[in-house]
C-alpha cells in the first residue's frame, strides 16, 4: 500500500500529518489533519470490498438523521486496488477504556450506552437485501426461522454494538462507530449479541486489569436500565446469539473457548423466567 499516491488520487488538498492508527492484514486506518485542523479518519479496504464500505456509508448516513451519534461520512471511492472512506474522526475514546480507567462509572456508562442502543432500535427502514450478517448457517437456520415467524419487525440494527465499537466523553456516548454487520431486522437480535458479547468476551477482556467482574455486571444493569428490557426476556435470541458467536470466533478462539460459547447457548433453550 503506498498512502501517499492513495492520498494524492483522493485530492484532500494540503495535510498538517497523517498518520497510520490500525493496520491489519488487508485493511488499514489513518488520521488525518488538514491545514485547517480539521481531523478526519481515512479507513482502507481491498477493492473487491467495495460493496461492504456502501452499506455501511447508507446505515450511517440513517442511523445519524435519526439522532444516533455517528461520523459525517465524505465520501466512498475507488482508488486503485483500494477501496476509501473518509469520514469525520470520532471524538472520544471507548467506554471499555473508559470504565478501566474509572470502574466507578460502570452503571452510568452502561446506562448511557443502553439508551444509544435503544435509539438505534427506534430507526424503521425498507432494504432489499438478501444476504446480511443474519444470513445463517447450521444450527442457526431452524432457530433464525423459528424467530422469524414471531415478527415481521424492520428496525435498524448494528449487530456489533459493543464497549470497543462505541465511543463517550466519560459522560455522553459521543460516537457509535464499526457499521459493518448493520442491517435491517428484529432489535431483539441485537439486543442478545450484545449481552452475548459483554457476558463472555468483555468479561474475558478485563481479566488481568483493575476492572473486576461485579463492574461488568454494573455496566450491564446499567444497559438494561438504559434500554428498557432484560435479557432473559428473550432467551431463545440470546441462544442464537452464542450459536452465531461461535460461527463468528471459529478459528480464532481454541476448542475450549468455543465450547464454553456452546454452553452458554445450550442454557437458554429451555431457560425458565419464571423458576
Amino acid at each position: 500500500m503506498d498512502i501517499n499516491s492513495i492520498l494524492e488520487e483522493l485530492q484532500l488538498g494540503s495535510l498538517k500529518n497523517y498518520k497510520e492508527i490500525i493496520a491489519g492484514e488487508d485493511s488499514s486506518v489513518w488520521k488525518l489533519e488538514n491545514a485547517e485542523g480539521d481531523i478526519f479518519a481515512l479507513r482502507l479496504l481491498p477493492i473487491e470490498r467495495y460493496r461492504q464500505f456502501e452499506r455501511e456509508e447508507e446505515y450511517m448516513r440513517v442511523a445519524r438523521q435519526g439522532g444516533v451519534p455517528v461520523p459525517k461520512v465524505h465520501f466512498v471511492k475507488k482508488i486503485g486496488d483500494w477501496s476509501a472512506m473518509l469520514m469525520d474522526w470520532a471524538e472520544g475514546r471507548t467506554v471499555l477504556e473508559e470504565i478501566l480507567t474509572h470502574p466507578e462509572n460502570a452503571y452510568k456508562l452502561g446506562t448511557e450506552f443502553g439508551k444509544t442502543q435503544a435509539s438505534i432500535h427506534k430507526i424503521s427502514l425498507i432494504t432489499n437485501e438478501i444476504e446480511n450478517w443474519l444470513s445463517p448457517q447450521g444450527k442457526e437456520v431452524e432457530l433464525l426461522h423459528q424467530l422469524r415467524e414471531e415478527t415481521q419487525t424492520q428496525m435498524l440494527l448494528h449487530l456489533d454494538y459493543h464497549p470497543l465499537n462505541v465511543l463517550t466523553d466519560g459522560t455522553s456516548i459521543t460516537a457509535v462507530i464499526d457499521w459493518a454487520n448493520a442491517c435491517v431486522d428484529d432489535p431483539r437480535f441485537d439486543t442478545a449479541r450484545t449481552f452475548a458479547i459483554l457476558d463472555m468476551e468483555v468479561k474475558k477482556a478485563i481479566q488481568g486489569s483493575q476492572l473486576e467482574e461485579g463492574h461488568v455486571k454494573e455496566f450491564i444493569n446499567g444497559w438494561v436500565h438504559g434500554y428498557g428490557k432484560m435479557p432473559e426476556d428473550y432467551p431463545q435470541y440470546n441462544r442464537w446469539a452464542g450459536l452465531r458467536m461461535i460461527r463468528d470466533l471459529a478459528g480464532k478462539r481454541s476448542a475450549e473457548e468455543l465450547i464454553d460459547i456452546e454452553q452458554w447457548a445450550t442454557r437458554w433453550e429451555k431457560y425458565d423466567r419464571t423458576r
